[in-house]
């Protein structure tokens, strides 16, 4: 049971190098079997050159990465401390939305409002596993994106004609939110814990990287809605795109995973 102190990151860089919106922010698994998992999955991502083979690496590893969300998910019920138990909450969480897969993502929600709660009756002369309790604050931002990313995904891999009409206006809805329910989402939150000295430095880099993350996925959200005739939501994405780039001007020029 994974009741010491995180690692310090080694997988963010490689995980988050390539942004494409499968991508999503990735913290070390304290389980020996999770890492290797996540590490799996980052590196496949990091080769992928489509979007086509992104779904590909999803696919082969997200499965055992939701299996494992599960297992620490289930590990957190039996734990007698409660620094444990928002350790594993926290791990659950991460796998879940990394996972990419539908199982994960529930895993991912339930861990998030568990793990919240234990954060939440921490007394003020109490240690505070502090990354820990804020990946529950950010967790759903990033859950929006992948569950965005996923339905983008299904239906892009369709004939433009083949999409229904009902598909056509879940994708709209989902796409006009998707920057507000993302980047903003997990921006407000970022402010207020940003100064925060107890944070991991690995938190704020993961932070900073996701940004990429999220511009290349609106890009892509907008270029799908277009090519199903939806222009009014495309242009709406764009300039919800151009929020982020105003946020961070760095992004200018980011290299995206094109889509297949």
């Amino acid at each position: 049971m994974p009741d010491r102190p995180w690692r310090a990151i080694a997988l963010i860089i490689s995980a988050l190098l390539v942004s494409g919106c499968s991508s999503v922010g990735t913290l070390p698994l304290p389980r020996s079997d999770g890492s290797q998992a996540q590490s799996d999955l980052a590196n496949c991502r990091k080769a992928a050159r489509s979007a086509g083979a992104q779904r590909v690496c999803t696919a082969q590893f997200g499965p055992a990465l939701a299996k494992i969300a599960q297992d620490n998910f289930d590990q957190a019920s039996h734990a007698q401390d409660r620094a444990t138990r928002i350790n594993l909450y926290a791990s659950a969480a991460n796998a879940g939305w990394d996972s990419g897969v539908d199982a994960g993502l529930q895993v991912a929600d339930a861990a998030i409002q568990a793990g919240g709660g234990e954060c939440g009756k921490i007394a003020a002369n109490e240690f505070t596993p502090a990354r820990d309790c804020q990946i529950f604050r950010i967790g759903p931002g990033f859950v929006a994106h992948v569950r965005t990313s996923n339905l983008v995904d299904r239906i892009e891999t369709k004939p433009p004609a083949s999409v229904t009409a009902g598909e056509k206006k879940q994708l709209s809805d989902a796409s006009v939110r998707y920057v507000r329910n993302t980047f903003d989402f997990v921006e407000e939150r970022r402010r207020q814990f940003d100064a925060d000295p107890n944070l991991d430095d690995s938190m704020r880099t993961m932070l900073d990287r996701q940004r990429s993350v999220f511009y290349c996925t609106a890009l892509h959200i907008s270029a799908v809605n277009r090519r199903l005739g939806q222009v009014d939501t495309a242009r709406r994405v764009s300039r919800d795109r151009d929020h982020i780039l105003a946020a961070d001007p760095s992004l200018q020029g980011e290299t995206c995973v094109a889509a297949s």
